[in-house]
């Protein structure tokens, strides 16, 4: 929902309800105690939410535009999980299997603030800086047997630039980073972390005009970067190097009246 203030200035309300789906499964055999064990574990979690945010719009002038946007913490609708874990070895008795389900799942999404500016001159050229400021956060995923995932407070940036090569053909181009949240994973771990991964990306995207009112987008994004990890091998956990990088092609359609 959206409010014109003035000719100048909006505020508008976004709320959207969210469904995210995890399944984690770890197998592992090691040597000890004078056998060789096996052990299995596997978890299944499903969380709901809704995030809303508030947004304030101003114009300045026909070239200068700003805006500042407020995402409150996710309000938790509702989350399930499940909980397996077994082991066995040849070197005598192995624990007791556990095997539970109907565990309370949950998901955090931390407050955000954002704040963009933006210099334009209509259909020729588009100059963009976006911050996002992003606050602390700390739960258990699931009871009981779940891990704690704690987020830290972290800022994040973007740029773009948007071209009119044709009347009818824009390019646009963008950086941003998309730095890890996940506290820094210790050198002798003693249990599991969320993955420690700095990212950094760039994107390319082409609109295409067809007709007054509409216009095609087409092009994508890269996304990346090497990080830590932590991971249960021979019986403890250990650090290690992990990377992650994603190419995303995107197809688009608008319309502007």
């Amino acid at each position: 929902m959206g409010l014109n203030l003035t000719d100048k200035d909006a505020v508008g309300l976004t709320a959207y309800y969210t469904s995210q789906s995890f399944t984690r499964s770890l197998s592992s055999r090691f040597a000890g105690g004078g056998g060789t064990t096996s052990a299995l574990e596997n978890s299944t979690f499903t969380t709901n939410s809704i995030i809303y945010q508030l947004g304030y719009f101003h114009e300045f002038n026909e070239n200068w535009q700003a805006g500042a946007v407020y995402r409150f913490r996710s309000i938790p609708v509702g989350g399930s999980a499940s909980y397996q874990n077994s082991s066995v070895s040849s070197g005598g008795a192995a624990p007791t299997p556990i095997e539970t389900t109907n565990l309370k799942a949950r998901a955090g999404t931390p407050d955000r603030l954002g704040f963009g500016v933006v210099y334009s001159t209509p259909h020729k050229q588009t100059f963009s800086f976006d911050v996002n400021w992003y606050d602390s956060n700390s739960f258990s995923d699931f009871d009981q047997y779940g891990d704690v995932i704690n987020q830290n407070t972290l800022v994040n940036f973007a740029l773009g630039f948007e071209n009119y090569v044709e009347p009818w053909l824009a390019l646009r181009l963008g950086v941003f980073t998309d730095l890890a949240a996940s506290p820094k994973i210790p050198l002798t771990p003693d249990r599991r972390y969320q993955d420690h991964i700095d990212k950094y990306g760039f994107s390319l995207n082409f609109g295409i005009k067809t007709t007054e009112h509409t216009t095609v987008d087409l092009g994508g994004y890269y996304v990346g970067g090497t990080g830590t990890t932590s991971e249960l091998i021979d019986g403890s956990y250990q650090r290690l190097k992990k990377s992650e990088y994603l190419f995303s092609f995107l197809v688009g359609s608008s319309y502007v009246f």
